[in-house]
């Protein structure tokens, strides 16, 4: 990911050391975290973070506190209601300045309590990587899409998208912005129905979804890694 915001800022900036604005759909964080360690490598971004209403990474960036939902709402950009965000512990890390003891301590906290709480050395980190946060709702989410669509030339947005195109519209630019685009709106027809715009149709998704569909439901509690290797090794 790291590359990615390099190549994005150099297409964008017209001299080195021109500061560029960067909103990033977040779910799982990997695209944040690419993006931090972009800025901490000397690219100057002004990096926004934009969630659906499943929001419990922009509820951290707010509050100091990163605590899992007891519900989760069922959403269009459902790639972005992540409750574990995977790549979180790498944001930590920089947060912490590679307290790694810290990091172990307050994720174990995380997966057992459902909370953690931000000691004040990583929220100053934090700020300083981090411009703003942002929540959408559903509601916002559909519009925007829309409002994509017939302002620009028919251009489709998936509903992730949607969540950082957003942030542009209700927030006048200070600076030069770049938004992350996650995936071909093509991916889901259900939101471009529900946006009430043509749904965008592509021949390779297409032939995919004519294919069988194979699922095995398991239990919660099953052990992920052995049903894997069990699976890789039939």
């Amino acid at each position: 990911h790291i590359s990615h915001y390099v190549y994005a800022y150099l297409q964008v900036a017209k001299t080195i050391g021109e500061k560029v604005e960067i909103i990033v759909p977040s779910g799982g964080l990997g695209n944040l975290a690419g993006a931090c360690m972009a800025k901490r490598m000397g690219v100057p971004l002004d990096i926004v973070v934009a969630t659906n209403s499943n929001d419990v990474v922009a509820d951290m960036i707010r509050t100091g506190k990163l605590v899992k939902r007891r519900i989760v709402l069922e959403s269009y950009s459902n790639a972005m209601s992540i409750q574990t965000p995977y790549n979180l512990p790498r944001l930590f890390w920089l947060w912490s300045e590679g307290n790694s003891e810290l990091i172990k301590e307050m994720w174990e906290d995380f997966l057992v309590h459902g909370e953690t709480t931000l000691p004040q050395l990583m929220l100053d980190n934090m700020k300083l990587d981090l411009k703003d946060a942002c929540t959408v709702s559903e509601e916002d989410t559909l519009k925007t899409m829309k409002k994509c669509y017939e302002e620009e030339s028919g251009y489709c947005i998936c509903p992730h998208t949607a969540t950082a195109v957003h942030y542009c519209y209700t927030h006048p630019a200070e600076m030069k912005r770049v938004v992350v685009a996650t995936a071909s709106a093509a991916k889901f027809p259900e939101a471009m129905m529900a946006a009430n715009i043509p749904i965008l149709t592509s021949q390779k998704l297409d032939k995919l979804r004519d294919l069988p569909e194979t699922i095995e439901r398991l239990d919660k509690n099953v052990d992920v890694m052995k049903f894997l290797k069990a699976k890789i090794e039939a």
